[in-house]
């Protein structure tokens, strides 16, 4: 049995979060074969050049994952478990050196309530429960905006937040690849 095998065989997302929380850091595998983990300054430096989207796989193997990996681990647990589920995606184009700030994320449904599943945003870490998915994603899009704002972000330049539900992204492409193939998916919501 792999670890993959093993990790499909979470039963409940309450388990699941445990298991991520404990197992899975903030970070990446880059093609320089190395595990990077501290977001820094220079992250802009060398995130484009050496990062690439791992497979659920790899993301277990080397115990790391950004948001966009780590939703992508969640969508094979959720599906496998035929748990109602969607990942959503949302980017700010600013006018700062890094001119995007992303962040992709799962939410499921159950017993009539939808969930926010949340392993790699820090100040979110959890699952968050609401009575619909429009209540979720607004308290998602109002907690990306209070931590934007710690940031030096305006209410201008937030203005520009759109968020969409994704399809599965191939793996192993580029950071700025994955963002093309999210920002051509379908626009769910833009307030």
């Amino acid at each position: 049995m792999t670890i993959f095998d093993t990790f499909l065989e979470i039963k409940t997302p309450e388990e699941l979060y445990k298991y991520m929380n404990e197992n899975i850091e903030y970070g990446f595998y880059g093609s320089d074969n190395k595990i990077h983990k501290d977001i820094d300054e220079d992250f802009g430096d060398y995130f484009p050049f050496k990062y690439y989207l791992m497979t659920p796989e790899e993301v277990l193997k080397y115990r790391v994952g950004m948001c966009w990996e780590q939703a992508e681990l969640e969508r094979e647990w959720f599906k496998k478990h035929n748990i109602k589920h969607k990942v959503f995606f949302h980017m700010i184009c600013l006018d700062h050196p890094n001119n995007y700030s992303t962040h992709t994320f799962l939410a499921y449904e159950m017993n009539n309530k939808w969930y926010w599943f949340e392993n790699s945003w820090f100040d979110q870490k959890g699952i968050h429960e609401y009575d619909s998915l429009e209540e979720l994603l607004k308290a998602e899009k109002e907690a990306d905006y209070e931590l934007l704002k710690t940031q030096g972000i305006t209410e201008e330049e937030f203005s520009h937040y759109e968020i969409k539900e994704i399809k599965k992204p191939l793996f192993h492409i580029k950071a700025l690849d994955y963002i093309s193939f999210c920002m051509d998916e379908e626009i769910m919501s833009d307030n």
